[in-house]
């Protein structure tokens, strides 16, 4: 169980995960205030307009940003500790703020975004790797998949912000949203030294005593010898994998495995369309004649941010696997009915089912893939290679956000591919491949210790029969820390050879 600071800390972290950006972005660029500062002028039909290859540039390019904060963030985290890199990506994002703020043309405001998701990879790449290791088994899923719902959370206030200032005719209109990216920021590095630094991180610069110190304040039941037991299981895991870390073991046995399962899904979190609702939300509702983008941004935001909410209160108990298979083909659905819609003739009856399937996709999304995501990624790695596991799976997550999202707007709009609705045919393909691969590669590691993850990777046990596999733990990673557990495949080889040494007489 979790003690009173933490439950704090953790509050903290989901002012941390609470950002605007990304759909601060996704409702200014829907504005015709934001049009008229940064799009061009149509005197055919005396409107203004963000042209489709900024809004490509606008979309696609951050991932630039993103890739280098990753890599930047897990470094820090890395040599420097967790705490360290959440109060420098906090500076980073109230520069990177300062400079939205005060955009005045096109190059400005992408430079702006574009550094702005530097920060965005610096939290891509700690604060669901920290939750994990501060959390005890039975709630880690529930702590590490408040990642998402807090995304949603920001989303909700900045929706709801920017509904109120759309109507504005200044630059007011965006500029008070743009605002608020300071807010979060400022919170969290004032807080972050207050929170508790992760003891498995410690542990790993042989910072003994002050592990014990933070463990303690993170355990209800922190009696010496409770703390004392957890101490020793940490290292006995961290000496399981003392002859790994470099880049090369992420494609070793049994890491090759976690490596996998770690970037397929950061490749289908973002291949299954999500930047579809998060970032180009409102303008797809606007193109479809959809009455008050905004609000109904609002409603798809809510909707998602609730099944968030579900997810993590059910995927302790239920299962990994379910909620991920389950939510994953109830979007893919979604998905296709409106892609199916957009083959029909556009009344106001098929563009309110577009309407509400599209809401239905980020509902599924929330109960699925999208907060699974985060837990599943910060708990297949093993201690040395987690932060290059996280690293590596983020720049997998960047390049597929990077071709989403530059590649939507021309195949939504004209005179392109034109598809609008019917690109829900391409993201639910790939979301029901998503479905597939869960079946046959995704394992069950709720309710485990992240030593027992270690062990059912080490024991190759199988996606399917992971649901019913028990360990022996504390037995098991003692033998491997002495080097006395070979790989299950090998193992009764490796006890034959025991007992014919121990059958050999001695040679003098």
């Amino acid at each position: 169980m979790i003690s009173h600071p933490l439950l704090s800390s953790d509050v903290a972290y989901l002012f941390v995960c609470a950002r605007f950006d990304n759909q601060g972005f996704s409702q200014t660029q829907a504005m015709d205030a934001f049009a008229q500062r940064f799009g061009n002028y149509n005197p055919t039909t005396k409107t203004w307009a963000v042209p489709t290859y900024f809004l490509s540039f606008l979309n696609g390019f951050p991932s630039i940003g993103q890739a280098l904060g990753a890599y930047i963030g897990s470094i820090i985290s890395a040599r420097y500790g967790r705490r360290m890199t959440v109060f420098v990506m906090s500076i980073w994002a109230i520069v990177s703020a300062i400079i939205i703020i005060t955009s005045k043309n096109k190059v400005q405001i992408l430079m702006g975004r574009i550094l702005n998701y530097v920060y965005v990879g610096m939290e891509l790449s700690v604060i669901s790797v920290f939750q994990a290791e501060l959390m005890p088994g039975p709630i880690r899923g529930f702590a590490v998949g408040s990642y998402q719902m807090s995304i949603g959370l920001g989303g909700i206030v900045i929706n709801i912000i920017c509904n109120r200032t759309a109507t504005l005719k200044t630059d007011a209109a965006f500029l008070i949203p743009f605002a608020m990216y300071f807010i979060v920021p400022t919170i969290v590095s004032s807080l972050v030294w207050f929170m508790p630094e992760s003891p498995r991180w410690l542990l790993s610069k042989g910072r003994v005593d002050e592990a014990a110190a933070s463990l303690g304040r993170i355990r209800v039941d922190n009696s010496p010898d409770t703390i004392e037991s957890e101490i020793h299981m940490i290292q006995l895991a961290l000496e399981m994998e003392k002859e790994r870390g470099s880049y090369l073991d992420l494609f070793r046995k049994p890491n090759r495995r976690r490596t996998s399962i770690a970037w397929a899904s950061n490749f289908f979190l973002q291949a299954s369309g999500q930047s579809f609702v998060s970032q180009y939300g409102a303008v797809f509702f606007k193109s479809i004649g959809a009455a008050n983008p905004f609000a109904l941004t609002i409603g798809n935001t809510t909707l998602l941010t609730g099944a968030c909410l579900i997810n993590m209160c059910l995927m302790d108990h239920v299962g990994r696997r379910p909620m991920y298979l389950i939510g994953s083909m109830l979007q893919g659905s979604s998905q296709f009915i409106v892609g199916a819609m957009g083959t029909q003739q556009q009344t106001q009856t098929v563009k309110t089912v577009i309407v509400a399937f599209t809401m239905s996709f980020a509902f599924f999304y929330g109960i699925g893939i999208g907060p699974l995501n985060w837990v599943t990624t910060t708990e297949v790695p093993d201690q040395r290679l987690r932060d290059k596991t996280v690293r590596t799976a983020a720049w997998v997550n960047t390049v597929t956000t990077f071709v989403v999202s530059f590649t939507l707007p021309y195949l939504l709009n004209a005179p392109y591919a034109n598809l609008s609705s019917k690109v829900g045919f391409i993201y639910g393909s790939i979301t029901f491949t998503a479905t597939v691969w869960a079946y046959f590669f995704l394992p069950e590691l709720g309710g485990r210790t992240l030593d027992e993850i270690d062990l059912l990777f080490h024991d190759n046990i199988s996606a399917i029969a992971s649901s019913k596999w028990k360990p022996d733990t504390l037995h098991e990673l003692e033998a491997i820390a002495l080097g006395e557990h070979g790989d299950k495949g090998n193992r009764e080889d490796v006890q034959k050879e025991d007992v014919q040494q121990i059958e050999q007489p001695s040679r003098v």
